[in-house]
């Protein structure tokens, strides 16, 4: 594992979810059918209301384009974007 192992431990005896060991039980229940379908829901509506539309996929190009020009104006190279 190397230099990066001690990010795959735990920090103050924490588990990745945030909780204390020897509390997640009591907290963790299972969710019924009728809450998870709202739960999905809930979670759709808001991928929709933050999931890029064509307005800003234009501003953010317009934005991507004007430092593009501003960076291949100040020094003599090529400048391209990806996502």
């Amino acid at each position: 594992m190397g230099e990066h192992e001690e990010w795959a431990q735990p920090q103050s005896g924490l588990l990745p979810n945030g909780l204390l060991p020897n509390e997640a039980d009591s907290v963790i229940q299972v969710l019924d059918s009728e809450r998870w379908s709202k739960a999905e829901q809930r979670t759709a509506e808001l991928i929709a209301c933050i999931q890029p539309n064509s307005p800003s996929e234009q501003r953010r190009n317009a934005v991507a384009e004007y430092v593009q020009r501003l960076i291949t104006k100040c020094f003599p190279c090529q400048v391209g974007f990806m996502w």
